[in-house]
């Protein structure tokens, strides 16, 4: 080995490009004049580059120059290295693809059981390393694209997703879309220490994978010859060292304009903790004022761990374990990875802080769609609460209730003030009217700003509230108010499928739904801003003492404020809304016999509108 070192020390030190230059005078089709060095070239090991049509062959002798449609059977390391990838059984070549990858020429993988390439015995690949390919699928074998040869570890693709297994996962996290580039750069420093990127995002979920592949192979060739890959390669750098962060991002930036590539960094327009429904949080034990709510009549708690059997306020929890939930409860919650001794909390010293931190040492915790909990359940209003606690990763998921996103790109280490925190949790907390039996919890999604998406919970809770809210009833207490038109309208501006917002069961969610709600369910007019049952000019000072009438910031009012006609905003077209309603000074709405024609209050309110918004700016 030490030979070996010396050996590729010499060869680094010394230009490879007049070497190249000279061999190709008899063997290639074309020569190296045109090739350029990496951006970074200390510690480069090995070079595979399709892009140059001087490197492919159809021979694994590498005299035979491969064109477009041809079988490679020799690839030309540009290292200087000379670690050629070559195939000897002309059957399981795979092919010369001139537009392969954005339009640049590629390696291309058959997906057939034989197909893939070996890369010479001499490259021995040993930590420290950092190892670039440029990858993507291209029909529906979802195999490996690069692998060792003599133990687990694979870089690239893997089982339908950009993945780095070195002996253990060091990342495998995010769907893996057919036609789409990937770069993926991973490192590995002695005796651990790994890292994974995909496009610009950092996929690291568990850096402690300390595997050294040494030799390596194309799709087939390798420790698992049958996870072959219908996919595309285009490039594949190699270099004995870890790079620094400044190189790592030279040579990320290298190939993301080289191919093309859309770095995931800069295309993520979804903020983190998106609040859609419910509340989210740190809690900091057991106790009333600590964050979480254990008084009231409690229908479930479990510690979905495992293993229960302890109580905390009112709730008393059940082992909710795999082994330990009892199936003739009907409740249901994903069969996943179960970690009983996860986390080692410090609360307080209180009974119920104690009690709460035997709950929150375990989780369940699965690899993305993620986790799915059915909670059957009498009909009524109940609130949910859940409970995290993260002890080792960058974790982000989305939470799902009852078919509706709740909550959006959870960030489990920034509520929790730090990965491992002791002293804090994280809770999602909401009330619910359930008129299906069941009560349905999702956790899962991608949150592509979070390295690791792979759901976890420690516990959960739900408490019977009472019966369910009217119908039109969205935030569940019980009664018809003006957060629930709110809501109504917001569900309309965002196009809504959730079938709770058609409320005049025409199987669309419009404006038609708005007008059913005020003046069917809640049987009042466009214009009852106290939402009293009856319009008149109370309800103009109620909106004119809100002072958001034309008030030039973009989206701030609801219905209380004046927005009837569910835009957001308090202005002239409120009123015009109001007007068409014919229903000022009329009384409440079943109360009226006729309608008579509009008087010229409207004009009225306009003036005193203008006048009160340039008092309001003078």
């Amino acid at each position: 080995m030490i030979l070996k070192r010396l050996r590729l020390s010499f060869a680094r030190r010394i230009r490879w490009t007049p070497l190249l230059l000279s061999a190709c005078f008899t063997v290639c089709p074309g020569t190296f004049a045109e090739a350029q060095d990496l951006p970074v070239m200390d510690g480069l090991l090995l070079w595979l580059d399709a892009t140059d049509s001087s490197t492919l062959f159809q021979d694994d002798a590498l005299t035979v120059p491969a064109l477009a449609g041809d079988p490679i059977g020799g690839w030309f390391d540009k290292s200087g290295n000379e670690f050629h990838a070559t195939q000897p059984l002309e059957e399981a070549r795979p092919t010369y693809d001139m537009t392969g990858i954005s339009g640049l020429p590629a390696v291309s993988l058959s997906g057939s059981e034989a197909s893939g390439m070996y890369i010479s015995d001499d490259l021995q690949l040993l930590r420290p390393y950092t190892v670039f390919i440029v990858n993507q699928y291209d029909g529906p074998i979802h195999g490996r694209t690069l692998q060792s040869q003599d133990i687990n570890w694979l870089h690239g693709l893997w089982g339908g997703n950009p993945a780095h297994y070195a002996e253990g996962w060091v990342s495998i996290n995010r769907l893996a879309e057919d036609g789409v580039v990937y770069v993926e750069d991973a490192t590995g420093q002695p005796g651990g220490d790994s890292t994974f990127f995909i496009n610009g995002i950092d996929r690291t979920v568990s850096s402690a994978p300390a595997g050294e592949p040494g030799r390596l192979g194309l799709a087939s060739v390798g420790m698992f010859p049958g996870e072959v890959s219908d996919a595309d390669v285009a490039e594949i750098v190699i270099y004995d060292r870890v790079l620094d962060d400044s190189q790592l991002s030279t040579m990320r930036d290298f190939f993301y304009n080289k191919y093309t590539v859309t770095r995931l960094d800069e295309t993520i327009e979804s903020p983190l903790n998106t609040v859609l429904s419910g509340e989210i949080g740190a809690f900091t034990g057991g106790d009333p004022d600590d964050g979480l709510d254990f008084t009231g009549n409690f229908v479930y708690a479990f510690d979905v761990g495992g293993p229960g059997g302890t109580s905390v306020g009112d709730a008393n929890f059940e082992d909710g374990s795999e082994l330990g939930l009892d199936p003739g409860t009907g409740v249901f919650i994903t069969d996943a990875n179960e970690i009983e001794a996860w986390h080692v909390p410090e609360y307080g010293d209180s009974v119920d802080d104690d009690a709460l931190e035997f709950v929150m040492q375990s989780i369940r915790w699965n690899t993305p769609p993620g986790l799915e909990i059915d909670l059957p359940v009498e009909d009524g209003l109940y609130q949910l609460q859940l409970m995290f606690a993260e002890n080792c990763c960058e974790r982000g998921f989305d939470i799902s209730v009852e078919g509706e996103m709740a909550i959006d790109n959870i960030d489990l280490p920034g509520l929790q003030e730090g990965i491992a925190n002791p002293s804090q949790g994280v809770f999602f907390r909401d009330t619910i009217s359930v008129t299906d039996g069941t009560l349905n919890i999702v956790l899962g999604g991608e949150n592509a700003r979070k390295s690791d998406n792979n759901p976890i919970l420690s516990a959960l809770t739900l408490e019977y509230l009472g019966a369910a809210g009217p119908a039109g009833d969205f935030n569940g207490n019980g009664q018809l108010d003006a957060e629930d038109i709110d809501l109504l309208s917001a569900a309309i501006s965002d196009n809504s499928t959730d079938s709770k917002f058609d409320v005049n069961g025409d199987g669309e969610i419009t404006r038609a739904d708005r007008a059913f709600w005020v003046e069917d369910l809640k049987q009042t007019y466009f214009g009852d801003s106290n939402l009293d049952g009856v319009f008149d000019t109370t309800d103009f000072v109620t909106v004119f003492v809100q002072g958001e009438y034309e008030d030039d910031i973009a989206g701030n009012s609801g219905w209380a404020d004046g927005d009837w006609n569910g835009d957001t905003e308090f202005d002239s077209s409120d009123f015009v809304e109001a007007f068409q309603g014919n229903g000022f000074e009329q009384g409440p709405r079943a109360a009226v016999a006729s309608v008579p024609e509009p008087a010229s209050w409207l004009l009225a309110l306009f003036g005193l509108g203008a006048v009160i918004r340039r008092g309001r700016r003078s």
